[in-house]
């Protein structure tokens, strides 16, 4: 998959620093992937949400984190959209 923005997940960890070694797994394993649909998807990542209209939310840190993104898995392409703590993902999608 080609994984946009990486900007995105440096900008969290320089302020978030004990999120950086999980964010860098989890972009070492999407860029790595070929998802088709989110069934394949689930076979890497079985606690990926998807939260309608487009999100796919992905537990990062053993659920500290949640990393928002946007699939189109017909491009093979993920956009990070935003990466929150629980109170922020809990405001963002209540």
């Amino acid at each position: 998959m080609h994984v946009i923005a990486m900007s995105r997940l440096r900008g969290f960890w320089a302020v978030h620093p004990e999120a950086e070694m999980s964010l860098r797994t989890w972009f070492k394993q999407a860029t790595k992937a070929r998802w088709n649909n989110l069934a394949e998807l689930h076979g890497q990542f079985p606690s990926a949400d998807y939260v309608p209209p487009v999100y796919t939310i992905f537990d990062i840190s053993h659920n500290k984190y949640r990393l928002i993104t946007v699939i189109d898995y017909r491009l093979h392409t993920v956009w990070v959209h935003r990466i929150l703590t629980p109170p922020e993902y809990d405001r963002w999608n209540p």
